[in-house]
């Protein structure tokens, strides 16, 4: 970015010319190369968004919209800000059929009939070199996958949020362990829930702090 004086033959520009966009802040006028806005294309995002487009085809062609809608407007849900949200008939199909896709499981043409998915019974974190293992007990006969999320690692004095948390696996919860390996050592945050593998349901947010040494 430069800055100019008398841009464009006038005491003030703003916007773009060809690849050069003017502008004005607190007084000085700028320029600058107008760059594309950046397009990421990750292996998951690009497969995110299939899904979500062979989803909402899906949704065009469901004959139980009315169902969902229903389905729907009892099941409000608290977002990370504690608002109560109700989300549409649309949203619960495709969000519950991503996260079935996602890990590999049937998704389902119509809403859930039974309630969402329970904490597992115990939870603990046990970190080595390059590792964290999960040991787990679980509650019911058909007890769900755990959905497990993990910051990256940082300092011990503060703890992560799960908005910088990235899904690491959904374990199947027959009761047992589940190990992640992690690149760096340090303090790590993990955040796990039931996850049904027969409807895309999931329980509440659990969170667990670990450490992982370095030797």
């Amino acid at each position: 970015m430069a800055k100019v004086t008398g841009p464009l033959h006038s005491s003030e520009a703003r916007g773009r010319v060809g690849g050069i966009v003017y502008n004005t802040n607190r007084g000085i006028s700028t320029c600058k190369a107008k760059k594309a806005p950046a397009q990421p294309r990750s292996a998951l995002q690009l497969k995110i968004r299939a899904i979500t487009v062979s989803l909402i085809q899906a949704w065009a062609a469901n004959t139980h919209q009315a169902d969902w809608n229903a389905w729907a407007t009892a099941h409000p849900y608290v977002d990370g800000m504690g608002n109560m949200i109700r989300a549409s008939g649309a949203n619960w199909f495709c969000g519950l059929n991503t996260r079935l896709a996602l890990a590999g499981l049937p998704l389902v043409a119509t809403p859930p009939v039974v309630p969402g998915p329970l904490a597992p019974a115990t939870f603990s974190l046990v970190g080595t070199v390059h590792t964290i293992t999960a040991t787990f007990t679980v509650v019911g006969t058909n007890p769900p996958f755990l959905d497990i999320w993990l910051t990256p690692a940082h300092s011990k004095g503060r703890q992560g949020k799960i908005e910088e948390a990235r899904h690491y696996s959904y374990p199947a919860t027959t009761g047992g362990t589940a190990v992640v390996t992690v690149g760096l050592p340090g303090h790590y945050t993990v955040f796990v829930r039931g996850f049904s593998e027969v409807d895309g349901q999931v329980g509440l947010w659990e969170r667990y702090e670990v450490d992982v040494p370095a030797t």
